[in-house]
């Protein structure tokens, strides 16, 4: 058990299959037979959203939504020309990149509706952070046992890699509407879908020219590299943002049913 329990986890000792054409061909197909489905929903559910979505006005954008674009050039800028200055500090701006980009979806949703998570339900959105973390490292753990990524670049101590993998992990998800799919609504499926595909397109962008970094190695079908990762493996982050909505959903039920034993909630007149 001592390699499955190494911290931080650095030893390779996983040796996978070669790339297969036979298996990069079916694993196409059932990746299209899945989105297929999703994809037709979501595009008609997109074509009978509320009128008011369509005619509504735009809201100003807000002003620290300029700081999180002007912050997340600055941390890209950092991340990717490795000034010889900056090195020690390089293997950090991950987390800055992230929190950036939060900030400004978070203004563009205050621009398109008025409405944000991290306006609206602030609490909410900062029980998120520590959430996130410990999920993902549910997966860090997982990937210990098929060795589908590794990280370079990470000369750490035990206690350093856990808090500033910590960090990163924390900017992982929120939750979308699940159970509307029975009733044939299905964009809240498709859009914690495509936002996870989102996600993952950035996360793998920001990672290719880090000097911190991750790369892949995944059996069968490791070719086609769209930065590191195999095209296909792009297909594992559209399962990945519903099993977003599941989390996210438990806690969110927590969060409420904690605020509703509250004595003022109790007692609250509606």
């Amino acid at each position: 058990m001592a390699r499955y329990l190494e911290f931080p986890p650095q030893t390779r000792y996983i040796e996978h299959a070669p790339f297969s054409w036979p298996a990069f061909t079916v694993l196409t197909f059932i990746i299209l037979a899945v989105v297929h489905p999703f994809a037709v929903q979501g595009i008609q559910g997109y074509k009978k959203r509320p009128q008011k979505f369509v005619d509504s006005t735009p809201n100003p954008f807000p002003r620290w939504g300029w700081i999180g674009i002007s912050t997340g050039i600055v941390a890209w800028i950092l991340a990717w020309t490795h000034f010889p200055w900056f090195i020690p500090y390089q293997p950090h701006t991950f987390s800055p990149l992230w929190f950036s980009l939060i900030m400004v979806v978070n203004a563009l949703c205050v621009r398109r509706t008025g409405h944000s998570l991290m306006t609206d339900r602030p609490g909410f959105f900062l029980l998120l952070f520590p959430a996130s973390a410990v999920f993902w490292w549910f997966f860090e753990y997982l990937n210990r046992f098929v060795q589908n990524w590794y990280y370079t670049g990470v000369e750490f101590s035990p206690r350093a890699y856990f808090w500033y993998a910590t960090l990163p992990f924390t900017t992982i998800k929120e939750r979308h509407i699940f159970s509307e799919m029975a009733a044939g609504d299905w964009r809240g499926a498709v859009s914690a879908a495509l936002a996870a595909l989102f996600c993952g397109w950035f996360w793998e962008m920001w990672n290719y020219f880090s000097l911190a970094k991750w790369e892949y190695s995944v059996p069968l079908v490791h070719r086609f590299l769209i930065f590191e990762m195999p095209l296909l493996g792009y297909g594992g982050y559209l399962p990945f943002g519903l099993v977003c909505i599941v989390i996210g959903g438990m806690l969110e039920k927590f969060n409420i049913c904690k605020s509703s034993t509250r004595p003022d909630m109790r007692h609250k007149k509606t």
